[in-house]
């Protein structure tokens, strides 16, 4: 396999290099290089799989500075996530960044009273308009997760904060094949063409490519590039048979990254062992024990190779 002509409909979620516990800019300048050379167009940066919320208001503002230098030299346009779980922080935040010009903010619903019958549609939208009114940015992103916030938003509660805001973008880190068909056949939420619903992970991409979603997030681009470029051409050309196989073995390497320690901190791991020095996962995401990486490794190359 190899990658085809354009992958911009693909967005890579990012992981935030870091070395001695700093930002490490030489990481974050290899991945935009990387990136480039796989004909990327858009990245989400900065988000759960980059460590956000480890990192200090000092670090996510110098993060950003290099995140705007190096995805500028590149060609890449960013959504570039401003979630905090103060109002405050994110205004500060925007006031230190908003010079950049990001292609997309992000901005993740405060999660904390997300188990509460308390919390939903009314009170997402109020955020969302808040932060709107503070920064007038013309493309707004909702990033939601439902393993982290507890809130799995129906189509009708999509379509309802959609209505609600001004936003451009929802990212949705929902695996359930059943709710992205039923997203799907909800035209006043998928024919807008001012507005994107994106699966949010590489385990939606199979169906989010049959059922013609323009845009789909990916945390395991960075690791496999080709197999995941290969599985959305697959799936958007409409080629189930193909794009079935491909998911298999998508699926299998997945399960091979997060079986020693969270798929985003084996993606330092793989990256760095193809020559492309990301440094480490900031603390305190776990680093692998030194047997555990090797074997974690082998297998991670030897089903690349073997998918390839």
């Amino acid at each position: 396999m190899s990658i085809k002509n354009s992958n911009k409909n693909i967005i890579p979620v990012l992981i935030t290099p870091f070395k001695k516990n700093k930002i490490y800019e030489i990481g974050i300048s290899n991945i935009y290089n990387f990136l480039k050379l796989n004909k990327i167009s858009y990245v989400f940066a900065g988000g759960s799989y980059g460590s956000f919320a480890t990192m200090s208001f000092e670090e996510r503002i110098k993060f950003a500075y290099f995140t705007n230098k190096y995805s500028k030299e590149n060609g890449i346009k960013v959504f570039f996530n401003i979630s905090s779980s103060s109002l405050e922080e994110v205004k500060k935040i925007y006031e230190k960044i908003y010079k950049y010009n990001f292609f997309s903010l992000s901005i993740l619903p405060p999660y904390y009273y997300s188990n509460t019958n308390f919390y939903g549609v009314d009170e997402i939208s109020a955020f969302v308009n808040k932060i709107y009114d503070f920064t007038q940015h013309k493309n707004l992103c909702l990033y939601n997760n439902p393993k982290t916030t507890g809130i799995d938003l129906t189509p009708n509660d999509l379509f309802a904060i959609k209505s609600n805001t001004k936003i451009n973008f929802i990212k949705d880190s929902n695996e359930s094949f059943e709710k992205i068909i039923e997203i799907s056949r909800f035209k006043k939420l998928v024919r807008d063409n001012k507005f994107y619903y994106i699966p949010g992970t590489t385990a939606s991409m199979l169906m989010s490519g049959l059922l013609g979603f323009k845009y789909c997030m990916s945390g395991l681009f960075l690791s496999a590039p080709s197999l995941i470029s290969n599985l959305y051409h697959s799936a958007s050309s409409s080629n189930f048979r193909e794009a079935s196989e491909i998911y298999k073995k998508v699926f299998e390497l997945r399960k091979i990254m997060g079986h020693y320690c969270p798929r985003a901190v084996s993606a330092y791991y793989v990256l760095n062992n193809k020559n492309i020095d990301v440094g480490e996962p900031n603390f305190p995401w776990p680093k692998l024990k030194t047997g555990d990486k090797k074997t974690s490794l082998h297998f991670c190359f030897c089903f690349i190779e073997i998918s390839l």
